[in-house]
């Protein structure tokens, strides 16, 4: 099965410290693969839930394959967080991967030559849904971190809560608005959350074989079957849609989008990485449109939509890399894409 070890990136003022996952099939000592690219990854669930642990097999068997290294990190969530709190572990998760990783993936000067640079020199900056926000902002603000992403890819991402979707009080499911009192509980905590992922949802190593195949001896619990997160935790998943029908995301995160020259002129996108943006069709949490938007502006030369025809949020949940269909097929070509701008090929 692949190697995992959890790690601090940072640890907070109070003392609480913030985990990254590290993925990789390789022996610690990466010796000559460690020019490889590292992928920062930002997990799903609406900035206000969930943890590193929330991601799906395929991902891991996609980077994996390539012999490269994934990290996938918790970050603050909000309500308590606030958007520069997140841009804030961003960058720190950014800066970890960078100069830290070789450390803990043990890459010695002996392994690596004497005249090696002894930091990562190529990052590729993932997410799924609104963790994308979070890469997009590594995109954006590519200059302030160093060196600056090679690629980004998202999937089913958002790209920027400055869009109508995000404007027009939109309930997903159901006609009913839910009610702030739900909430209470959540909004009045002042304590700082990194989220959970409950064990029917969260990734197991255990589900991969060492070749990275799917081991078909891995039995998935259910929900219910092993302790679930405390049934008076508070109801963090639901959050995205409430904010959602309070239009609170364009609000909350205004300052910090207008920090980004999002569509502004004079924008020079000739510096910006290459960005592979999968999106499913029938998608009704985060529509096609926000990724179709942000390739509009900036263009094919730096941005790339693979569209996924007929699939819906959450694309790639419950299946694996060679699995057939189109959510697949999708998949591969998009990180085929993210293979020519590493390359040069693009």
């Amino acid at each position: 099965m692949p190697r995992l070890i959890t790690k601090p990136y940072k640890t907070l003022p109070n003392g609480t410290p913030i985990l990254a996952d590290i993925y990789t099939a390789c022996d610690f000592d990466i010796g000559p693969r460690d020019n490889n690219p590292i992928v920062l990854f930002f997990h799903a669930g609406g900035l206000t839930a969930f943890n590193r642990k929330f991601l799906y097999p395929s991902l891991v068997q996609a980077i994996l394959k390539r012999e490269w290294t994934l990290v996938s990190v918790d970050y603050r969530l909000l309500p308590q967080a606030s958007p520069e709190d997140l841009w804030d572990d961003v960058k720190d998760a950014y800066r970890f991967v960078v100069d830290d990783l070789p450390g803990v993936l043990d890459m010695s000067s002996a392994s690596r030559g004497k005249e090696a640079s002894k930091k990562i020199r190529r990052v590729v900056v993932a997410g799924a849904s609104a963790g994308t926000y979070l890469a997009f902002l590594a995109a954006r603000y590519f200059d302030q971190l160093s060196p600056p992403p090679v690629a980004i890819m998202t999937y089913y991402g958002i790209p920027s809560f400055n869009h109508a979707f995000f404007k027009s009080n939109t309930i997903i499911y159901g006609d009913e608005k839910m009610p702030k009192e739900k909430f209470a509980a959540l909004f009045d905590d002042t304590n700082v959350s990194t989220g959970y992922t409950a064990p029917s949802q969260r990734f197991d190593v255990a589900c991969l074989n060492a070749d990275l195949s799917p081991n078909t001896l891995y039995v998935k619990p259910k929900a219910g079957e092993v302790d679930e997160e405390p049934s008076d935790e508070f109801p963090r998943p639901d959050l995205y849609d409430y904010y959602l029908q309070e239009n609170t995301y364009p609000e909350l995160f205004k300052e910090l989008e207008g920090k980004l020259d999002f569509g502004s002129e004079g924008r020079d996108w000739k510096k910006f990485p290459k960005c592979v943006l999968l999106h499913g069709t029938k998608d009704v949490d985060g529509p096609l449109e926000l990724s179709q938007a942000f390739v509009d502006e900036v263009g094919d030369k730096n941005a790339r939509l693979v569209s996924v025809e007929g699939a819906g949020h959450m694309l790639d949940d419950r299946k694996w890399l060679d699995d057939e269909g189109v959510e697949m097929n999708g998949i591969k070509e998009a990180w085929a894409l993210v293979d020519r701008a590493l390359d040069g090929s693009w």
